[in-house]
């Protein structure tokens, strides 16, 4: 009778957790790796660095789940950080950087090419991308 109810209370725990990321190794993967990689975005974002690379793990992850048709409460907070804020924090670092050059390197006008097009590719009506798109064309003609 123990064994019984054990097995019972085992097999409700079990159905509790379907889809759970502890019974798939390959998502529990995914997700540490995405956890890593957007502190360590968060970290560049508030240095004005680039975090796009950081960021890759974190849109992996992300398209995963969904792909799955998972949930992590996580996903809003990541697309937001690396879709909008650490792309803006980096043109806005950018442009500083190129306003103090004078000439602009085109290093640092491509990396400023490279984050506004992030950033437009989702987000071109966005107040902000439009100040920093206009930025680009006027200071990288």
């Amino acid at each position: 009778m123990r064994r019984k109810l054990l097995a019972l209370i085992w097999v409700a725990a079990a159905a509790a957790c379907e889809g759970d990321a502890a019974r798939d190794p390959a998502l529990a993967y995914l997700l540490d790796r995405a956890h890593r990689g957007f502190d360590e975005a968060k970290r560049l974002m508030q240095k004005g660095e680039d975090a796009s690379f950081a960021c890759v793990p974190v849109e992996d992850a992300a398209r995963e789940l969904r792909a799955k048709k998972r949930t992590d409460p996580s996903i809003p907070e990541w697309e937001k950080t690396c879709g909008h804020d650490a792309p803006l924090a980096f043109a806005r670092a950018t442009i500083e950087k190129i306003e103090a050059e004078k000439p602009p390197r085109p290093s640092s006008c491509f990396a400023l090419e490279r984050a506004v097009a992030k950033l437009e590719t989702k987000l071109k009506d966005d107040a902000d991308v439009k100040q920093v798109s206009q930025k680009l064309r006027t200071l990288c003609p």
